[in-house]
């Protein structure tokens, strides 16, 4: 029961955080506010969350996680099924989209990066005949192309910016 709780409160303090960024600046944004549209005691917010930047934090560890829990279902994944798949999150994930949308993008997308780098670079094709230079080049580029799909609207489609990616593994073949 105490768990079922915990994560009611959590959740109703994502609503709130994402529905105040949806329609406020960041910066105008602050714990009480927050508390107050997610309908929650500040003590109850801060119980949970430190700051603004720390539940964001924690909904893109938690996306992280479905993430992961989505490339461990399936029997033999590749770098190309871990790379669709991340875009095709990152393309439906409204609470993603709209913190891009916002001057928190940099954060963000530097927490994303972390998160999930690990894990696509582990699937880079003969990483140990690669120098790390290249890899670090081509992990860079994957993250920039991403983060420019996002930022100007997602355009083209998850298989789209997924085959643009691929492209960069090209590099990784001289």
């Amino acid at each position: 029961m105490r768990q079922k709780q915990i994560d009611e409160s959590v959740q109703m303090i994502l609503d709130g955080f994402f529905n105040l960024l949806s329609k406020s600046d960041y910066h105008s944004i602050n714990m009480s506010s927050i508390a107050l549209e997610a309908q929650v005691s500040r003590m109850t917010l801060y119980r949970y969350f430190k700051d603004k930047e720390d539940i964001i934090i924690y909904y893109i560890q938690e996306t992280m996680k479905r993430f992961k829990h989505m490339i461990s279902n399936q029997p033999s994944p590749n770098f190309v099924y871990i790379l669709q798949m991340r875009n095709q999150l990152i393309y439906e994930d409204a609470r993603l989209r709209t913190a891009f949308n916002h001057e928190i993008v940099e954060s963000l997308f530097r927490e994303v990066i972390k998160q999930s780098e690990p894990l696509i670079n582990s699937f880079i094709p003969n990483v140990s005949l690669v120098s790390k230079y290249k890899k670090l080049f081509v992990a860079g580029g994957i993250s920039n192309i991403t983060r420019d799909w996002v930022l100007n609207g997602m355009k083209e489609t998850p298989e789209q910016i997924t085959r643009e990616c691929l492209k960069l593994l090209l590099l990784l073949n001289e």
